[in-house]
């Protein structure tokens, strides 16, 4: 199991009053149905397990207040592929108490890592067992857990956030008149009729169109237009 303990952590109760009590947890999700049935699941596993309604927004998320029935650790399932759930996600694990697991389709790597740096304790695929995402549970409750395979992700989601930025940086050394000539150039227009639309000889966007590989550093126009493609992407997944 991805992110292992520094050693084995059985027990399902944690210390309360002078009495052991079962630990309870907090599951959420972003596919309702889902946090109902795993939370089923691990009440089978001897946690007290109650459901808490998935943000509609990553606005929504407020810190919670203090209660004396706070759980001993938060379990969230959710899909860090969607930029929404992403968001919502690392703003659940920085402004909610308690310690959070999280559980998720995405593969291992830089969206681990994103919330990983907001505050989860450790991430985990969404295909790990029932008895496993127990032992995790366990494993992050009593502070057992290996952070160095962590601590990687959060170094690749750093690296990645800092290639975006760069290449945003990029393209912001274009005019607007250039960046609206690439921009056709994705939308599948020619030269010729970009000319035509802009009221322009060929000539002049074709000279457009050099400035804009010399800027970019690329040889091709293929090239300039794929960093195009690459900086939209990538802005509509923030």
């Amino acid at each position: 199991m991805t992110g292992a303990a520094t050693g084995p952590v059985t027990d399902a109760v944690t210390v309360r009053d002078g009495r052991a009590d079962p630990l309870r947890l907090a599951v959420t999700s972003d596919l309702a149905l889902l946090a109902g049935t795993v939370a089923a699941a691990l009440s089978g596993q001897g946690f007290t397990v109650r459901v808490a309604t998935w943000p509609a927004a990553a606005q929504d998320v407020e810190p919670a207040a203090p209660a004396e029935e706070a759980p001993d650790l938060g379990l969230a399932l959710c899909d860090l592929t969607r930029p929404t759930s992403l968001d919502t996600a690392r703003l659940l694990v920085a402004r909610r108490p308690p310690p959070w697991l999280v559980l998720t389709d995405a593969p291992p790597g830089p969206l681990w890592g994103a919330v990983v740096e907001a505050g989860a304790a450790l991430v985990l695929s969404s295909s790990t067992s029932v008895a496993d995402t127990a032992t995790a549970v366990r494993q992050v409750v009593a502070g057992a857990i290996d952070s160095a395979q962590q601590a990687a992700y959060v170094q690749d989601w750093q690296e990645q956030r800092q290639a975006r930025a760069g290449r945003a940086a990029v393209l912001g050394v274009l005019t607007p008149t250039e960046r609206d000539v690439l921009a056709a150039l994705y939308a599948g227009h020619s030269v010729r009729g970009i000319a035509r639309t802009r009221g322009v000889a060929e000539s002049t966007v074709r000279h457009q169109v050099a400035a804009v590989r010399r800027k970019l550093g690329v040889d091709s126009q293929l090239a300039a237009v794929a960093i195009y493609a690459r900086a939209q992407y990538e802005q509509s997944a923030r």
